[in-house]
């Protein structure tokens, strides 16, 4: 009798209300999937390259906080807009804050999440300032 019960909830047969039950929970997994995919595309097409080597001689300096990447699109249209200018430019994650040498122009950039928490790339700028 379990089995019998076993194979009808998992097939639907038997039951046109259980089966589209069963159908719409396949349909709201393959979008859960799709949806995913594409949330994490989002993110990885606004995330920035880090490079710190040229650090000191950077006069603008953009710190971001981000903690699902939207901040970094923002971070990355201010960046072109200074280079266009002829600005030498670094873009950091606000956890890496340092002293910097030839720095004239500070930029934080940032956001929060949840109830007004800092995002996890700039808990340790939060705590330390």
């Amino acid at each position: 009798m379990a089995s019998e019960l076993s194979l009808n909830l998992h097939t639907g047969q038997g039951s046109i209300g259980w089966s589209l039950v069963l159908l719409l929970a396949s349909a709201s997994t393959l979008f859960f999937i799709y949806s995913g995919f594409v949330m994490w595309r989002k993110r990885i097409k606004n995330s920035v390259k880090f490079d710190n080597k040229n650090a000191d001689v950077c006069s603008h300096i953009i710190l971001v906080g981000s903690e699902t990447g939207t901040t970094f699109g923002f971070a990355k249209s201010l960046e072109s807009a200074l280079k266009k200018s002829g600005k030498k430019v670094l873009v950091a994650q606000l956890n890496d804050y340092d002293v910097y040498k030839n720095a004239e122009h500070l930029f934080i950039l940032t956001a929060t999440y949840g109830e007004g928490d800092p995002p996890t790339n700039a808990e340790t700028f939060w705590i330390y300032w």
